[in-house]
């Protein structure tokens, strides 16, 4: 899995692409925290974060700050995590309308943040915390788009009823299990997930996808 990873950092590398570079290795930092190796996403994150000047969008900053906590939090470093998360939410309020943002960023708002933040305080042992993010991502401004990344909400909802449990709330963790066999209409959207998150048609023009590198759901 990391050929792919290599060939897209050497191609931004070769092609002097801060974009390119930055996204590639914050991708490459999930399949090094979700593969057991935390201490190796730290550094692709860092490394992404040394870009992100040059790439000139806080949007991006932002997201890249959210997944250093993220590798942090796996690492079981709580301090280096909750510094990763006032810096994401700090970066994002100088994010600009979405619409004129780069194309990779087009999944990143403020509610994906607020999970990403999240899942991570869930993993550092802070329910209390994490349910807190979980709650903001669905009522913040720009709140988590579920019904373009059903994979994704499928995901996040198991993490919130997981919150619940952890503060033995189990009456508030039944509801926020997604039921299954989903409504009407989702069966489709989630199998079609099944491999890879979906984007409004608006977000995932060919040009988007091209930047973003590889579209999976981002954790």
């Amino acid at each position: 899995m990391q050929v792919p990873y290599l060939a897209d950092e050497f191609a931004a590398a070769s092609a002097d692409d801060p974009v390119i570079a930055a996204n590639t290795l914050s991708f490459w930092a999930i399949q090094h925290y979700s593969t057991g190796n935390p201490r190796g996403a730290v550094d692709l994150t860092e490394a992404a974060l040394s870009q992100a000047p040059r790439a000139g969008s806080a949007r991006m900053t932002s997201m890249l700050h959210a997944r250093a906590c993220r590798a942090h939090a796996h690492a079981g470093d709580t301090r280096a995590a909750d510094r990763s998360a006032n810096a994401a939410l700090d970066a994002y309020e100088y994010a600009g309308p979405i619409e004129d943002d780069l194309p990779c960023v087009y999944w990143y708002n403020l509610g994906e943040a607020h999970q990403l933040l999240g899942s991570s305080a869930l993993n550092l042992g802070n329910p209390k915390r994490a349910l807190a993010h979980f709650l903001e991502a669905s009522d913040a401004q720009e709140a988590y788009n579920a019904d373009a990344f059903p994979r994704g909400h499928a995901i996040y909802l198991s993490r919130l009823a997981e919150a619940h449990l952890s503060l033995g709330d189990v009456d508030a963790a039944d509801p926020a299990a997604e039921p299954w066999p989903p409504p009407e209409g989702r069966a489709g959207d989630l199998s079609a997930s099944a491999g890879a998150s979906t984007a409004p048609a608006t977000a995932s023009s060919p040009v988007g996808r091209e930047l973003c590198g590889i579209d999976i759901v981002r954790t």
